[in-house]
């Protein structure tokens, strides 16, 4: 199911992501202990507070990275929302992706609201047999339906 309000939330994270603006990632989030956030190569890290936190850090850091996706499944069970994609990530002055991550992201509706209580991202090797295919776009695997199809679609 395609819901507008939960991919613009979506766009959200990124646009606060790659404009390292803490108050509009800080918007993004919800509120609670059962805010989650595991960055690649970092341990999980839970709660709002920590959650939010570990973007200040990122952000300090100075760099500012551009970051393309793939959206490859959106879901909607009531008040929750998944996404599944892949991030193709950009340094400042590369043309070409450097890296390219898994991501889950899961958004609880609050008052109307779509925030994230999810950010998930798992790195993916690059030079490998998968850059060779052609990326698979979500209309190549919207057949999968099932949870195990989902989780052998993310292991692909």
């Amino acid at each position: 199911m395609r819901d507008s309000a939960l991919l613009s939330a979506n766009a959200a994270y990124y646009r606060a992501f790659e404009a390292a603006d803490a108050d509009a990632m800080d918007r993004v989030w919800a509120d609670g202990e059962d805010a989650v956030v595991i960055h690649p190569g970092w341990e999980a890290i839970g709660g709002a507070d920590a959650v939010r936190e570990s973007y200040h850090r990122i952000f300090a850091g100075g760099e500012r990275l551009r970051i393309g996706i793939q959206v490859l499944h959106v879901d909607v069970h009531g008040d929750i929302g998944r996404i599944t994609l892949v991030e193709h990530v950009y340094p400042p002055g590369h043309p070409r992706p450097v890296a390219r991550v898994a991501c889950t992201h899961l958004f609880r509706k609050v008052d109307g609201e779509w925030r994230m209580i999810l950010h998930h991202a798992s790195p993916i090797h690059m030079g490998g047999p998968a850059d060779d295919r052609d990326i698979r776009s979500e209309e190549h695997t919207s057949e999968l339906q099932s949870h195990s199809d989902l989780v052998c679609r993310l292991l692909l």
